[in-house]
């Protein structure tokens, strides 16, 4: 329930950023994918906006850019004009993928908030942490099944140095 709390000031904080960008009706420099569709062009003059979407004249045509194609700080950026909720910035970076964006607000934030996010972030990184051994124990049973000895060996040495602590670690390195 608090997840989803968070994900809705989120999605909150998303859609004033882009209707701040779409008031200000200002120039927008345009995503690769859509300056192809635009033949070309680099930039184009923003219109619009309606929840997660900037529409972006680009030579008398009207082109819909998505929220998440533009750059995070752009749109946290947009939303500093106003009076933004420092908790929804965070997290907006942090589900973005921009660690450098979570790190610079970090310190904006309550202790109760930074020790949320932080929890977030250590979940993240045992997830992936377990995701790598995983991977790493099937490059093993591979190199097993093609009696590559050699790398098994090597393999193994690597696996129980780098993923022995994890979960999947403690849990495969018996087999």
């Amino acid at each position: 329930a608090e997840e989803m709390k968070d994900l809705e000031r989120v999605i909150r904080f998303e859609e004033k950023a882009v209707e701040a960008m779409g008031a200000a009706k200002g120039d927008l420099e345009l995503p690769e994918d859509i300056a192809k569709l635009a033949r070309g062009e680099k930039t184009g003059k923003v219109v619009r906006s309606d929840h997660a979407r900037l529409y972006v004249n680009v030579g008398g045509v009207e082109l819909a850019v998505s929220a998440a194609k533009l750059p995070p700080r752009k749109l946290v950026d947009a939303a500093a004009a106003g009076k933004p909720d420092m908790y929804a910035a965070t997290s907006y970076y942090f589900l973005r993928g921009a660690p450098d964006g979570v790190k610079a607000l970090l310190p904006t934030l309550s202790e109760e908030e930074r020790a949320r996010l932080e929890r977030k972030q250590q979940a993240l990184k045992a997830g992936e942490a377990e995701m790598a051994a995983e991977t790493a124990y099937k490059e093993i049973v591979t190199a097993i099944r093609a009696k590559q000895w050699k790398q098994v060996r090597e393999k193994v040495i690597v696996f129980d140095a780098v993923h022995g602590q994890t979960a999947i670690g403690q849990q495969k390195t018996s087999a």
